[in-house]
């Protein structure tokens, strides 16, 4: 996975949870909205540490010698 695919997913994510705070009939089920910007937040959190140690790590490259 590339930051660019974690960027994707982030950005869907806080749209998903900005779209039920703003119109919460448009989802199925009965969420309470603080408990869905708490998955979103725990989920970006989490995804922007991956995007950062990705980011960080350097690129490996594997050798044609065996």
């Amino acid at each position: 996975m590339n930051t660019r695919s974690i960027s994707t997913i982030q950005l869907f994510i806080a749209l998903g949870a900005v779209l039920y705070v703003v119109a919460p009939d448009v989802f199925f089920g009965p969420f309470d909205d603080a408990a869905v910007a708490t998955i979103a937040t725990i989920a970006d959190i989490i995804l922007g540490i991956v995007k950062s140690r990705i980011s960080a790590s350097p690129a490996t490259y594997l050798d044609d010698d065996f």
